[in-house]
């Protein structure tokens, strides 16, 4: 009888860990969605502030912006 009620807490333990782990492991992940999508929206906004000669300048139009940033950042 005690070693059923030991592997029962046993696996209590394991499953509590493993529930606790995968939901800090979702909350880590959205903070990282979030300093993503920040850094995207800043670079974004930075060379948007450029004007049009600036931007011909370093080879981009004002249409590739969000483009080019979203996949120098995947």
């Amino acid at each position: 009888m005690l070693q059923r009620d030991a592997n029962a807490a046993a696996a209590h333990q394991i499953r509590q860990n493993a529930y606790f782990g995968v939901r800090t492991m979702s909350i880590s992940n959205i903070a990282n969605s979030v300093r993503e999508f920040l850094a995207y929206r800043e670079a974004v906004r930075q060379l948007s502030s450029l004007d049009d000669r600036q931007l011909s300048d370093i080879g981009l139009t004002r249409g590739q912006i969000r483009e080019i940033v979203r996949r120098k950042a995947a």
